[in-house]
């Protein structure tokens, strides 16, 4: 038997469906019409390589077809696909991939290329490719994730099986063809028996893996793969053997006979024998060397790639046309203070300075529209820490491999501590002329002979000369006596021969007009930038009035100590050791010693320790800052030991040179002002404990309302802080209208300086709410009884105010219910006069309101009850309880009497005290007659309603007897249904196994005759015990014996078994199934399992039943809500194309023991159990079962499982 011939039945064939099940339809539709494949649009002829670098030198020798796609476009493709498509190369590339599938596959190719895009392990699918010759070809292809040319994409592998579709799944095909088609399609195909020992190859897999057709035949495929995949498909095997289910993309290794290694992607299934049991395994090899490699290839590439720019310190990185951030390097990304993954997906612009922004987006535009790169760009950017810095970048466009703009790359260089050197040299060379004419002191320079060759304005101002005159023609010695003149030469030789400054040297110049001037200098040596000396830089100030201010001050010196003694602060001056070198009056009477006494002691011998500390480190600081202090407190002790408090102020003595030569201090005795400030801190700290402890609001404003002071219940009222409080005005919690009012409040306290006490300010508080404060505002005046701003006091009366609307607006309520209701309403004083009728009253009593009023409440009422009237009122007032629904006789003005209802209740002021009664008068009058009439027809009703009662009772009695009678005999039938049913269950066990025991040929060979029969008798056995399973059933439902064993229950693997113990019957009647399962794998139900698999094989089996051959049917399993009890379940929908169900028949559906007939099934007989059982397990589940039907066009029962059981169910 030839390997095609054991295995035409099981076929490989695509993958219809992920939810497909046995028995459903697999035949390719490769013959329906279908529209013409699109013609490829026409490029100019280029090279293959023009444009496109492959990725890598050995993908055109894989044994598949391999495509990159980038945006939904070919952007690669080997020759292997140009081979299997007939098209070239450049007739694809930059080409839509989907205008070559058929129309009809477009959907599911772009929903796998998704899902494969985000799997792990892909799975490959099936699909039509129109050819260039017009023909579909049947494409088997894995996809998946890849990068190329630094763009995301994905890469397909594709196999070509349109000859194992159409040379081995018609029916009827010779042997000798199919064999053939196995030898000679492009994929590898292979059979083996059970201990794993190629019986077929076909020549695609002698070819690869080197071995001739005879030494493959015969070898265990354990010598000739890794040990890995040996392991790997010892397991696979032995699962497939076990269960049956195929595997399919099971990634292996195979080895050459060079030893070389091959990489297959193997699907496998098995092969049955005659009788269906296991004979062999098959497998269908997908090549994926060449893909593996182009993965590893374009892997090491990108490596490579990144590690390169990586390494850089140069910044790269890649925007896309919208100027989104795709890549960047490190070295990029730490430019501009981010890791690389926090700028990703960001638009470059928020990192531009907004100044530069619109200039570099042109820039970019021209690179965009010219195609030419641009080089050292300088733009400024925003840093992560916000500091500008400065980038020189040079840029390209970044185009496909179509050549196509995709984005932009580009390197930059942080520039910025080179732009900050050139802007400070700039600013440097700016300062030092700015700063040499702006010096006020005059600054030259000359060459080595003294000649000058630069002066500014101050030294011509100075000398009286004019730049022209001075710069090339004249010298020091032309302004100095010969005398002086040598002396200034011998300054200058020093200068050159030491190289050391000289400062302060003193000369004395004659002008221009003659006066004689005195400046001091300041000369230093000039050197180029080789160091060479080239001449001298000086600078001269003029000291002429300091000449004359230094004598001047020798002469106030003696003034200013005079001054010193008679200040009443002390003054004292100390050397840079602490040494007192002057100490006026004052100063010692503050440290108890005469100046004479402290004159060239040192600090620390004339007071203690640590005041003499703490005053020295206050000098030494001002030796290093020279800044001067002033008011530092330091507690010192006299010479008598007394402690003082005394602030001190203190500043540098310099010598005449600039240098520190001493201190000076003023000394101030405040020990009596920081006794009264200690007193001030306690009363104020008295005074703001008592503002926080009050329980309200207080705060003060200035004039103009700004908030200076708040205590802490005014932020809790209004819901601010107090920093924010300090920055707000009173009118900022109000609206405008109501800080208008408040303004004219505070107006009229500024100018009466009369508080104003219990102003009602509404507030707004921080979250929005509305506050109502009672306030007291009053004026606040300085020590000179200026008015300085304002006090305010505010209690919450939000609410009171609350309240006090309420009762208003209750009272307005009550007043109008009193006024309208239909009852007569009075109030009396406690003399009992009327105070207040309304309308009903007046209408009922008939009189007016100048005759009600002020009348007592004695001429409404019938003598006769004045008096128990009276003692009514008296008790309503002794106990303030209501007086309810007393009846009584009024006169009307008119003299009618009518029996009325009375309610009295007590009035009260606000204090509690009784001011008078409220009443309510209901006229009962008609009411009374009607009731003397209802008690007449109550007694006639009720001598009825006895009579009636007893012969109820008599025919309860009878009723009871007859149910007892039913129930005795719904249990009789149900144990003779059971008793019957296991009667003939005993023969029929017999029966069964005997046939199966002659079907085994365990007594020797059977004719096909013989055979033919014993089928017949064990189909008539298998219908006639499903029969007796449900004749139990039904016994059992009736007599209420069957309860579920609950457990957790997976639907999908219920339906799976369902399904294949119904695939024989379903392929014989060559009917359609699909299934589709829209759940997670695992999602399960509490339930019971084998009455849920009974459920579904009765729906199942009655939609084959009666759907006629090559009808459709589908399963749905979802999901769902219950549409009344809001209840989470899944939805079951059973869908056939049969022959439907009249309407007239619909209500006898689930009736047991009745069937339907129809034009369609005739044929098809049963005992009308099945849908009665099926409903009442659904029922027991808690669940429901409808159905939908069009007789002609088939039925749709759907059930309703809920995922939880609410108790243990049980069918009475």
């Amino acid at each position: 038997m030839s390997p095609l011939k054991k295995t035409a039945a099981t076929s490989p064939a695509r993958k219809v469906s992920p939810k497909a099940v046995p028995g459903a339809s697999r035949k390719a539709s490769v013959d329906k019409a279908a529209p013409s494949p699109p013609k490829p649009v026409a490029k100019a002829a280029r090279k293959p390589s023009e444009g496109l670098k492959a990725p890598a030198p050995s993908i055109n020798a894989a044994g598949v077809g391999i495509y990159i796609a980038l945006g939904g476009k070919y952007a690669y493709v080997n020759s292997r696909y140009e081979q299997m498509t007939g098209f070239r190369g450049e007739e694809l590339i930059g080409s839509k991939l989907m205008d070559y599938i058929s129309a009809e596959d477009r959907a599911s190719v772009r929903k796998n290329i998704r899902k494969s895009l985000k799997a792990s392990h892909p799975e490959p699918y099936e699909y039509r490719f129109w050819g260039k010759k017009g023909e579909p070809l049947w494409f088997l292809e894995t996809s998946g994730s890849t990068v190329f040319r630094n763009e995301q994409g994905f890469m397909g592998s594709v196999i070509n099986v349109t000859r194992l579709k159409q040379g081995c799944e018609p029916p009827g095909l010779k042997e000798e063809q199919c064999s053939a088609a196995l030898r000679e399609m492009e994929e590898h195909y292979y059979e083996q028996d059970l201990q794993g020992n190629f019986i077929f190859v076909n020549e695609e897999m002698v070819r690869t893996l080197g071995y001739s057709r005879e030494e493959l035949t015969g070898m265990n495929y354990r010598k000739c793969c890794s040990a890995g995949t040996v392991r790997l498909l010892n397991r696979r095997y032995a699962l497939l053997q076990k269960t049956g289910h195929p595997f399919s993309a099971l990634e292996t290794i195979f080895l050459a006979r060079d030893g070389s290694k091959r990489i297959f992607e193997v699907s496998g299934a098995l092969i049955p024998d005659a009788q269906g049991r296991p004979a062999g395994f098959r497998g269908v090899c997908r090549n994926i060397t060449g893909r593996k490699l182009v993965e590893e290839e374009l892997r090491k590439s990108e490596e490579r790639y990144r590690s390169v720019l990586d390494a850089t310190d140069e910044g790269f990185c890649e925007l896309d046309l919208q100027g989104n951030i795709t890549f960047i390097n490190m070295a990029g990304a730490k430019i501009l203070g981010y890791a690389p993954k926090a700028i990703v997906g960001k638009n470059f612009r928020q990192y531009m300075e907004k100044s530069t922004e619109a200039a570099v987006l042109d820039v970019f535009k021209n690179i965009y529209k010219t195609r030419q790169p641009m080089k050292r760009l300088t733009a400024p950017i925003l840093h992560r820490d916000g500091e500008i810095r400065f980038l020189e970048i040079s840029g390209s466009v970044l185009c496909n491999v179509a050549g196509k703009p995709t984005g932009f790359r580009g390197m930059y260089y942080d520039i910025t501590e080179r732009k900050k050197a050139e802007e400070a040299l700039q600013q440097s060379e700016a300062k030092y002329f700015s700063i040499i004419e702006n010096i006020g002191v005059a600054y030259f320079e000359t060459d080595l002979k003294g000649t000058m060759t630069f002066v500014n304005d101050q030294t011509c101002q100075e000398l009286g000369y004019t730049r022209e005159e001075l710069i090339g023609r004249m010298s020091a010695r032309h302004f100095q006596t010969p005398g002086n003149a040598k002396k200034t030469f011998e300054v200058f030789h020093q200068v050159f021969q030491t190289g050391v400054p000289v400062e302060a040297y003193h000369m004395e110049t004659v002008c221009k007009d003659g006066s004689v001037q005195f400046f001091e200098l300041s000369i230093l040596l000039h050197r180029d930038e080789k160091n060479t000396p080239v001449g001298f830089r000086g600078l001269a100030r003029n000291v002429t009035q300091r000449k004359k201010m230094e004598s001047d001050l020798r002469r106030s010196e003696e003034r200013y100590r005079t001054i010193l003694e008679e200040i009443e602060e002390g003054y004292a001056e100390l050397d840079l050791d602490g040494n007192w070198t002057f100490v006026n009056e004052t100063a010692g009477k503050i440290l108890g010693y005469r100046p004479e006494e402290m004159l060239g002691e040192n600090l620390r011998s004339n007071t203690d320790e640590d005041t003499a500390r703490g005053w020295l480190d206050l000098y030494e600081r001002l030796l290093q800052t020279g800044q001067s202090f002033k008011g530092a407190e330091i507690e010192l002790t006299t010479k008598q030991g007394n402690r003082r408090m005394t602030e001190i102020s203190g500043a540098l003595i310099r010598d005449e040179h600039g240098q520190s030569a001493g201190f000076r201090s003023l000394i101030r005795d405040v020990t009596e002002r920081k006794w009264s400030e200690d007193a001030l801190l306690q009363s104020e700290a008295r005074y703001f404990s008592i503002i926080e402890s009050i329980g309200d609001a207080y705060f003060e404003t200035d004039l103009r309302g700004v908030m200076t002071f708040v205590n802490d219940r005014t932020c809790l009222d209004l819901g601010y802080t107090r920093d924010e409080f300090l920055r707000m005005s009173i009118r900022d919690c109000q609206t405008s209208e109501n800080a208008q009012k408040t303004y004219e409040v505070f107006t009229r306290v500024y100018e009466t300086g009369t508080p104003v006490k219990n102003y009602a300010l509404e507030a707004s508080r921080k979250d929005g709410s509305v506050i109502t404060f009672e306030m007291f505002v009053s004026l606040m005046r300085n020590s000179l009884g200026q008015p300085i701003g304002f006090r305010c006091l505010s209690r919450d009366i939000t609410e009171r105010k609350k309240m006090e609307d309420a009762l208003r607006a209750s009272e307005e309520r009550a007043r109008t219910i009193i006024t309208t209701i239909p009852d007569p309403y009075f109030e009396n004083d406690l003399r009992g006069k009327f105070t207040f009728v309304n309308a009903a009253f007046k209408q009922f009593s008939g009189y007016t309101d100048s005759e009600i009023k002020n009348a007592s409440f004695k001429v409404f009422v019938d003598q006769s009850f004045v008096d128990e009237l009276f003692s009514l009122y008296n008790s309503v007032y002794t106990t303030g309880l209501p007086l309810k629904n007393v009846e009584i006789q009024a006169v009307l003005k008119s003299g009618e009497r009518r029996l009325v209802n009375l309610s009295v209740s007590l009035i009260r002021d606000n204090q509690g005290n009784p001011t008078g009664f409220s009443g309510i008068i209901r006229d009962i009058t008609e009411k009374k007659k009607a009731e003397e009439m209802i008690l007449q027809s109550e007694k006639s009703l009720r001598e009825y309603s006895e009579t009636l009662e007893m012969r109820v009772r008599e025919r309860t009695a009878e009723l009871e007897k007859s149910k007892i009678a039913a129930e005795e005999a719904s249990r009789a039938k149900s144990d003779f249904l059971a008793h019957i049913s296991h009667e003939f269950q005993t023969p029929l066990n017999a029966v069964v196994g005997f046939t199966k025991v002659l079907q085994d040929r365990m007594f020797g060979e059977i004719n096909d005759k013989q055979e033919e029969f014993l089928r017949y008798i064990a189909d008539a056995g298998a219908n006639l015990s499903r029969i007796i399973a449900e004749i139990v059933d039904v016994a059992q439902v009736k007599s209420g014996r069957i309860k579920l064993q609950v457990a957790p229950v997976v639907i999908a693997e219920v339906l799976s078994r369902t399904t294949r113990l119904l695939a024989s019957q379903i392929e014989d009647k060559k009917q359609l199934l699909t299934v589709d399962v829209d759940l997670d794998a695992d999602t399960s139900i509490e339930g019971d399992v084998q009455k849920i698999q009974q459920i579904f094989f009765n729906l199942l089996n009655n939609a084959v039943k009666y759907t006629g051959e090559g009808g459709n049917i589908q399963i749905h399993v979802a999901r769902t809500l219950h549409a009344t009890s809001r209840r989470e379940g899944i939805s079951i929908a059973f869908k056939d194309t049969g022959s439907g169900i009249r309407a007239a028949d619909m209500s006898k559906l689930f009736e047991a023991f009745g069937t339907l007939q129809s034009a369609y099934t005739r044929s098809e007989k049963g005992i009308g159990v099945g849908l009665s059982l099926t409903k009442q397990l659904v029922e027991l589940h808690g669940g429901d079962i409808s159905v939908e039907s069009e007789f002609g066009k088939g039925s749709c029962f759907t059930v309703f499982l809920p995922l939880k059981q609410k108790q243990e169910q049980t069918i009475k």
